[in-house]
């Protein structure tokens, strides 16, 4: 990996080492200067963050860049170039504007998007001593709904995963966590999360709803706020974006706790005009998945480490917290 970075090529063994060490090989900023000259300067280039599928860095010119980990980003950065110029001008907050965008090539594997960087903070997992818990709750609702009112006509030419794909989705989730599952917790768990997959995929609710775009990861990390806590000021992270159950947005909320996810459903309700009568039981089913998705991915690249944590994470999760 050292000689890829000598080299300008930026592979996941480089970007890893650049999240290990949150300091950025200095291959990976030629590469980002050579790539996108108008982004100039670069240096100094400081680690923002680093999620399953991304390492996030931010140049000295104020462009943040998501720089891809495995093929899977690629495929939602280009997805975000199509959909993001869409709904500029169009949500109540902040989204990026993505500006520069790379697919597959020899410096970035994985690809690379970037876009000028948005005021605030990410909101992390828990609001801000002294934060207007109304003000934020609002802010979210009204983005919520006007995400969810987008005509998804107009996105068709975006290629966003639709419903027609989820069950498959599912069950291929399913397949991929549930021989770990069985064989890593006691069997009375192991029997009890079996027969929970069952139902998940035999629940009607989960395919009768009315389609609408979603962010597809509307947790607190995604969404910024301005120092002092008092607004929304951007959401992040649109790689994830479908047409699909519009509760599953309000799932996630739900990593800042429940009375604050109960307060953004009910002015959600209020501005949408009310909800269908499963709408609540999706949210649940969509929170009780959450965290199976970060456990294929760390089975399918042979990380304990990622793995041990979502293993934690199921066992303490919604589906076994009542015991």
């Amino acid at each position: 990996s050292a000689g890829s970075v000598a080299s300008g090529r930026v592979g996941a063994c480089a970007v890893n080492e650049a999240i290990d060490a949150t300091v950025v090989p200095r291959g990976i900023g030629d590469a980002l200067a050579a790539a996108f000259p108008e982004a100039q300067p670069v240096w100094p280039l400081r680690v923002l963050g680093h999620g399953f599928r991304s390492v996030v860095v931010a140049t000295a010119s104020g462009v943040v860049f998501r720089i891809g980990k495995c093929p899977e980003a690629a495929a939602g950065y280009a997805r975000e170039a199509r959909l993001l110029p869409r709904l500029q001008r169009r949500l109540p907050v902040a989204v990026p504007e993505p500006r520069w965008h790379r697919g597959p090539c020899a410096a970035f594997p994985n690809g690379v998007i970037g876009y000028p960087l948005l005021a605030g903070q990410p909101l992390g997992d828990r609001l801000p001593a002294g934060a207007d818990r109304q003000r934020i709750a609002a802010d979210l609702a009204a983005f919520l709904v006007a995400l969810h009112r987008f005509p998804v006509e107009d996105a068709a030419d975006v290629a966003l995963p639709g419903p027609a794909t989820e069950q498959a989705r599912l069950v291929a989730l399913r397949d991929a966590v549930l021989p770990f599952l069985m064989e890593a917790l006691p069997a009375a768990a192991a029997r009890h999360l079996a027969e929970w997959w069952d139902g998940l995929l035999a629940d009607e609710s989960l395919r009768g709803y009315r389609p609408a775009l979603v962010h597809g990861d509307l947790w607190n990390e995604n969404i910024l706020v301005d120092p002092a806590g008092t607004r929304v000021t951007g959401i992040l992270d649109f790689e994830n974006a479908a047409v699909s159950d519009p509760a599953r947005d309000l799932a996630t909320l739900r990593h800042l706790g429940p009375r604050f996810a109960t307060e953004v459903l009910r002015r959600y309700a209020a501005a949408a005009g009310g909800l269908d009568a499963r709408f609540a039981h999706r949210i649940q089913r969509w929170w009780e998945l959450r965290e199976f998705d970060g456990l294929a991915y760390a089975l399918r690249v042979d990380d304990p480490v990622e793995r041990d944590d979502a293993l934690r994470k199921i066992r303490n999760g919604p589906l076994f917290r009542s015991g």
